[in-house]
């Protein structure tokens, strides 16, 4: 037979338990919801062999950094995939979750420290970074001064 001190020990293993599993079952639930959707026009870049052949394969490439955890990430890739569509195929559209372990070595080598990082390339090589989120019209000028191209 269980001691009163015992019996409310176990009471309250039994509640932290439970309080632990709705925990786990809740951000679980967050992680799939903050899975981002891509337009066809944006490539998911992962690791430094893909990372290397998207920048050596177009003549133009932009590369958001980014995380599904963050806010602001959540609130610019939708405007990075519309901005894609508008200029693909001219310009080639890419994302990289910095979070992804298979992408550590490229997020210290770029220094990004800051996300969301928007990262133009041209020919191979690093034109120019901007960091945080903006709108499409922000984003539009970004590129278009940083690449020469206007869309058409």
């Amino acid at each position: 037979m269980m001691s009163r001190d015992e019996e409310e020990f176990e009471t309250l293993l039994e509640k932290l338990l439970e309080k632990l599993v709705e925990s786990l079952r809740r951000e679980r639930e967050a992680e799939a919801i903050q899975k981002i959707t891509l337009v066809k026009e944006v490539k998911e870049i992962i690791g430094r062999k893909s990372f290397e052949e998207f920048i050596r394969s177009n003549r133009v490439a932009i590369i958001c950094f980014y995380s599904p955890r963050c806010p602001a990430c959540k609130r610019y890739l939708p405007v990075f995939n519309s901005i894609a569509k508008k200029f693909s195929p001219r310009i080639a559209f890419g994302v990289l979750n910095i979070k992804d372990s298979r992408n550590r070595e490229i997020v210290l080598d770029k220094e990004v420290f800051i996300i969301p990082t928007t990262t133009i390339y041209v020919d191979g090589k690093e034109v120019t970074k901007k960091t945080g989120y903006m709108d499409e019209e922000e984003l539009t000028l970004f590129i278009e001064i940083n690449t020469k191209l206007t869309q058409k």
